[in-house]
């Protein structure tokens, strides 16, 4: 079944909305005690992360001209999940 691109829009807003309520629920959780609820929403943030991906890449194919990034993960998306969910801690140093 091929989705129309409305479809797409309203499937992206709800992932992003989804998204967004589990960034929400694992900064809640974030006491070092309890990792492995912390674990647990990244394990399932992961795999919602990779049915979204697939959907952009359908909505890429079936509208090559229409489609756009923004649909499904919006400005600045990646940059937050990155910081939440990341392995890695990421620190900048202050340049005089």
């Amino acid at each position: 079944m091929k989705y129309t691109m409305l479809q797409y829009r309203e499937l992206g807003k709800e992932f992003k909305q989804l998204n967004d309520r589990l960034v929400r629920i694992a900064v809640a959780i974030g006491s070092p005690k309890r990792t492995r609820y912390f674990d647990r929403l990244h394990r399932c943030n992961r795999h919602l992360n990779s049915v979204r991906s697939d959907l952009e890449e359908e909505m890429f194919r079936d509208y090559p001209l229409e489609a756009s990034t923004d649909i499904f993960y919006g400005v600045g998306d990646r940059e937050k999940l990155g910081l939440l969910f990341s392995c890695e801690t990421k620190t900048e140093e202050a340049k005089p």
